[in-house]
């Protein structure tokens, strides 16, 4: 029936911020089913393919973004399951990304879930329970916030500024303006928004290339200021019967 609870599966919105990733305001909708069993599955493959791909310790700016765990209970967590943690550097920080870069090779599969298991704040993907619903997109100016260390997005979900019935109207809107805010920021007002290519533009909607298996995922491709992002599209039910 129409008003049948179905199960979806969503992507969360992970950007890079210039020096890390960070999830951003909403979430991109990418498969129904009927049973939560089914939508499960799909979502533990989906979050299986990217952290294949993905350095868990490159998504935060600091280590409480990662865990609900304090640092000192996630190294005895660790350590239950006889994996070394990093040592502290010269500045009292672990370096856990590079420590994750040369460490993963060696350990088991039990050991790796563990690791992300500690991580439960690094999560790529979930499943909701919702009738079927039309949907609307809304472009969302994310509202960076610097707290003396990093910026990262407010948690107000960001300023809406239009919205489209149409998931492609509300990208193209939001490529848009994005362009013209990297323009600004460069001191290139005057320049037209068109000087992204389309690599760099689907760099910006899928960082983690998780629905592009022909492209292999790699922070060297998306570093720098130019994948800063000021723009989301979130996805809104707005009643009445799914089309």
């Amino acid at each position: 029936m129409a008003d049948e609870v179905r199960f979806t599966v969503r992507r969360f919105n992970w950007r890079w911020a210039g020096t890390c990733f960070v999830r951003a305001p909403g979430e991109h909708r990418l498969a129904t089913f009927d049973t939560a069993d089914e939508a499960h599955a799909d979502a533990w493959r989906r979050e299986q393919e990217v952290r294949g791909r993905v350095n868990p310790f490159a998504c935060g700016p600091a280590f409480h973004y990662l865990s609900t765990m304090p640092e000192p209970i996630y190294l005895d967590w660790l350590r239950d399951a006889d994996i070394t943690p990093p040592k502290q550097d010269s500045t009292a920080k672990r370096p856990w990304a590079a420590w994750w870069d040369s460490t993963k090779t060696g350990l088991t599969e039990s050991q790796i879930f563990r690791v992300w298991e500690g991580l439960n704040r690094v999560r790529f993907f979930d499943v909701i329970a919702r009738r079927p619903s039309q949907v609307a997109y809304a472009v969302v100016r994310i509202v960076w916030e610097y707290n003396d260390n990093w910026m990262e997005p407010g948690e107000e979900g960001g300023v809406p500024v239009q919205a489209f019935r149409k998931r492609e109207n509300a990208e193209a809107q939001r490529v848009l303006l994005e362009e013209v805010e990297r323009a600004r920021f460069a001191g290139r007002e005057d320049e037209e928004p068109s000087h992204y290519s389309a690599f760099e533009r689907n760099r910006w909607n899928d960082p983690f290339q998780v629905e592009h298996d022909e492209r292999g995922f790699s922070v060297d491709d998306v570093v720098g200021f130019q994948n800063a992002v000021f723009y989301e599209v979130v996805e809104i039910d707005i009643g009445g019967n799914s089309e």
